[in-house]
Protein backbone atom coordinates (compact mmCIF):
# COMPACT_ATOMS: atom_id res chain seq x y z
CA UNK A 1 0.00 0.00 0.00
CA UNK A 2 1.19 3.28 -1.21
CA UNK A 3 2.28 5.63 1.83
CA UNK A 4 -0.60 9.12 1.42
CA UNK A 5 0.61 12.20 0.28
CA UNK A 6 -0.80 15.88 1.23
CA UNK A 7 -3.72 16.94 -1.02
CA UNK A 8 -2.22 20.55 -1.41
CA UNK A 9 0.88 19.24 -3.15
CA UNK A 10 -1.88 18.53 -6.00
CA UNK A 11 -3.00 20.95 -8.72
CA UNK A 12 -5.48 23.38 -8.13
CA UNK A 13 -8.79 22.54 -8.89
CA UNK A 14 -9.87 24.50 -11.86
CA UNK A 15 -12.65 26.75 -12.28
CA UNK A 16 -16.04 25.61 -14.01
CA UNK A 17 -15.50 26.71 -17.94
CA UNK A 18 -18.28 27.02 -20.66
CA UNK A 19 -18.06 24.46 -23.14
CA UNK A 20 -19.45 25.72 -26.35
CA UNK A 21 -20.58 23.23 -29.46
CA UNK A 22 -22.27 24.04 -33.02
CA UNK A 23 -24.03 21.98 -34.48
CA UNK A 24 -25.30 22.22 -38.10
CA UNK A 25 -28.71 19.83 -39.14
CA UNK A 26 -29.34 18.90 -42.61
CA UNK A 27 -32.18 20.17 -45.15
CA UNK A 28 -35.34 17.73 -44.79
CA UNK A 29 -38.50 18.16 -45.38
CA UNK A 30 -39.57 15.71 -42.59
CA UNK A 31 -39.54 17.99 -39.36
CA UNK A 32 -39.67 14.64 -37.22
CA UNK A 33 -36.02 13.47 -38.55
CA UNK A 34 -33.95 16.32 -37.49
CA UNK A 35 -33.34 17.79 -34.04
CA UNK A 36 -31.54 20.80 -35.33
CA UNK A 37 -33.21 22.31 -38.55
CA UNK A 38 -30.93 23.08 -40.96
CA UNK A 39 -32.73 26.11 -42.84
CA UNK A 40 -32.33 27.62 -39.54
CA UNK A 41 -28.47 28.00 -39.68
CA UNK A 42 -25.75 26.74 -36.71
CA UNK A 43 -27.30 26.07 -33.47
CA UNK A 44 -24.91 27.16 -30.94
CA UNK A 45 -25.37 25.22 -27.30
CA UNK A 46 -23.12 25.30 -24.53
CA UNK A 47 -23.39 23.18 -21.04
CA UNK A 48 -21.20 24.28 -17.71
CA UNK A 49 -18.43 22.06 -17.34
CA UNK A 50 -17.83 22.07 -12.92
CA UNK A 51 -14.68 20.04 -11.57
CA UNK A 52 -15.18 18.10 -8.46
CA UNK A 53 -12.30 18.39 -5.52
CA UNK A 54 -9.72 15.84 -5.43
CA UNK A 55 -10.54 12.33 -3.03
CA UNK A 56 -8.46 9.68 -1.61
CA UNK A 57 -8.89 6.48 -3.38
CA UNK A 58 -5.59 4.66 -2.94
CA UNK A 59 -4.89 4.97 0.32
CA UNK A 60 -8.14 6.29 1.22
CA UNK A 61 -6.95 9.09 3.64
CA UNK A 62 -4.55 12.13 2.80
CA UNK A 63 -1.13 13.14 4.82
CA UNK A 64 -1.37 15.44 7.38
CA UNK A 65 -0.53 19.20 5.94
CA UNK A 66 2.29 20.86 8.09
CA UNK A 67 1.19 23.85 10.38
CA UNK A 68 3.32 26.99 10.76
CA UNK A 69 5.41 27.19 13.58
CA UNK A 70 3.03 28.47 16.48
CA UNK A 71 0.05 28.03 14.84
CA UNK A 72 -2.69 25.56 16.55
CA UNK A 73 -3.50 22.38 14.50
CA UNK A 74 -7.22 23.71 14.36
CA UNK A 75 -5.62 26.82 12.41
CA UNK A 76 -6.17 29.26 15.35
CA UNK A 77 -3.69 31.39 16.09
CA UNK A 78 -2.94 30.90 20.15
CA UNK A 79 -4.81 33.21 22.25
CA UNK A 80 -7.30 33.70 19.65
CA UNK A 81 -10.79 32.50 20.48
CA UNK A 82 -12.22 30.36 18.07
CA UNK A 83 -15.00 31.30 15.75
CA UNK A 84 -18.69 31.26 16.69
CA UNK A 85 -19.82 28.44 14.81
CA UNK A 86 -23.38 29.47 14.47
CA UNK A 87 -22.65 32.45 13.13
CA UNK A 88 -20.07 31.56 10.95
CA UNK A 89 -22.27 28.88 9.68
CA UNK A 90 -24.86 31.83 9.09
CA UNK A 91 -22.13 33.72 6.89
CA UNK A 92 -21.09 30.66 5.03
CA UNK A 93 -24.72 30.32 3.81
CA UNK A 94 -25.34 33.87 3.12
CA UNK A 95 -22.36 33.52 0.35
CA UNK A 96 -23.86 30.32 -0.70
CA UNK A 97 -26.99 32.28 -1.09
CA UNK A 98 -25.36 35.16 -3.24
CA UNK A 99 -23.57 32.28 -5.36
CA UNK A 100 -25.54 31.60 -8.80
CA UNK A 101 -26.76 28.04 -9.24
CA UNK A 102 -26.30 28.12 -12.76
CA UNK A 103 -30.05 28.57 -13.99
CA UNK A 104 -30.55 32.78 -13.83
CA UNK A 105 -30.66 33.23 -17.12
CA UNK A 106 -28.46 35.85 -17.77
CA UNK A 107 -25.40 35.65 -20.22
CA UNK A 108 -21.93 34.88 -18.54
CA UNK A 109 -21.16 38.14 -18.45
CA UNK A 110 -24.00 39.62 -16.78
CA UNK A 111 -23.99 36.58 -14.46
CA UNK A 112 -20.34 37.18 -13.28
CA UNK A 113 -20.75 40.60 -12.94
CA UNK A 114 -24.13 40.41 -10.67
CA UNK A 115 -23.24 37.11 -8.28
CA UNK A 116 -20.42 35.35 -7.04
CA UNK A 117 -19.80 32.34 -8.86
CA UNK A 118 -19.43 28.39 -8.36
CA UNK A 119 -15.71 26.59 -8.01
CA UNK A 120 -16.26 23.34 -6.21
CA UNK A 121 -18.55 21.52 -5.39
CA UNK A 122 -17.85 18.73 -2.80
CA UNK A 123 -20.63 15.73 -2.36
CA UNK A 124 -23.33 18.39 -3.94
CA UNK A 125 -22.49 21.00 -1.45
CA UNK A 126 -21.13 24.31 -2.41
CA UNK A 127 -17.23 24.72 -0.93
CA UNK A 128 -15.41 27.27 -2.96
CA UNK A 129 -16.60 30.59 -5.02
CA UNK A 130 -15.21 33.30 -6.49
CA UNK A 131 -16.11 36.79 -6.91
CA UNK A 132 -14.54 40.50 -6.32
CA UNK A 133 -14.18 41.70 -2.93
CA UNK A 134 -16.98 43.91 -3.37
CA UNK A 135 -19.46 41.25 -4.41
CA UNK A 136 -18.32 38.80 -1.32
CA UNK A 137 -18.78 42.03 1.01
CA UNK A 138 -22.70 42.43 -0.51
CA UNK A 139 -22.95 39.25 0.03
CA UNK A 140 -22.31 39.14 4.16
CA UNK A 141 -23.50 42.58 4.68
CA UNK A 142 -27.18 41.60 5.23
CA UNK A 143 -25.82 39.07 7.98
CA UNK A 144 -23.10 41.26 9.55
CA UNK A 145 -26.22 43.82 10.40
CA UNK A 146 -28.73 41.07 11.77
CA UNK A 147 -25.47 39.84 14.21
CA UNK A 148 -25.08 43.91 14.83
CA UNK A 149 -28.66 44.27 15.99
CA UNK A 150 -28.73 41.00 18.24
CA UNK A 151 -25.96 41.92 20.01
CA UNK A 152 -26.93 45.39 20.43
CA UNK A 153 -30.65 44.10 21.68
CA UNK A 154 -28.75 42.02 24.52
CA UNK A 155 -26.90 44.92 25.53
CA UNK A 156 -29.95 47.03 25.48
CA UNK A 157 -31.48 44.35 27.74
CA UNK A 158 -28.90 44.43 30.34
CA UNK A 159 -28.93 47.87 30.43
CA UNK A 160 -32.47 48.16 30.96
CA UNK A 161 -34.35 50.74 32.50
CA UNK A 162 -35.84 50.02 36.21
CA UNK A 163 -37.28 52.45 38.76
CA UNK A 164 -35.64 53.37 42.30
CA UNK A 165 -36.48 55.69 44.75
CA UNK A 166 -38.83 57.58 42.28
CA UNK A 167 -36.19 58.01 39.22
CA UNK A 168 -35.22 55.24 36.26
CA UNK A 169 -31.97 54.14 36.38
CA UNK A 170 -29.71 52.12 34.27
CA UNK A 171 -29.80 48.12 35.57
CA UNK A 172 -26.39 47.19 34.50
CA UNK A 173 -24.42 50.14 35.79
CA UNK A 174 -26.44 50.43 38.72
CA UNK A 175 -25.89 47.12 39.94
CA UNK A 176 -29.39 46.32 39.76
CA UNK A 177 -30.49 43.31 41.59
CA UNK A 178 -33.99 44.39 42.73
CA UNK A 179 -32.48 46.80 45.03
CA UNK A 180 -28.72 48.22 44.96
CA UNK A 181 -26.32 49.75 47.14
CA UNK A 182 -24.54 51.24 44.82
CA UNK A 183 -24.65 55.11 43.56
CA UNK A 184 -27.57 54.55 41.04
CA UNK A 185 -26.52 56.13 37.17
CA UNK A 186 -29.55 57.44 35.51
CA UNK A 187 -31.21 55.64 32.69
CA UNK A 188 -29.93 58.77 30.33
CA UNK A 189 -26.75 59.04 31.40
CA UNK A 190 -25.46 55.54 30.81
CA UNK A 191 -22.50 55.46 28.76
CA UNK A 192 -23.12 52.69 27.04
CA UNK A 193 -25.97 53.73 25.76
CA UNK A 194 -25.29 56.84 24.70
CA UNK A 195 -22.70 54.98 22.77
CA UNK A 196 -25.65 52.57 20.98
CA UNK A 197 -27.78 55.44 20.53
CA UNK A 198 -24.62 57.71 18.46
CA UNK A 199 -23.13 60.66 19.59
CA UNK A 200 -26.12 62.71 17.85
CA UNK A 201 -28.21 61.86 20.94
CA UNK A 202 -29.14 63.83 24.05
Amino acid sequence: MPEPIRKGTLPCTPPPEWEFTTVVGGQSDDPGVLLFPGNEGPVVVRRLRIYGDWEPVRPDRWMDEPHAAGEAASGVQPNQPAPDGRRLALLARAIRDATCEGNCGRTEEECEAASLQPVVWHHGVLARVEGTPEQIAAALLPAIDAFARELTAKVRALHRPVQHNGRTICAERSGWDGSTDNSPVAYDQCRTLRALDGPDSS
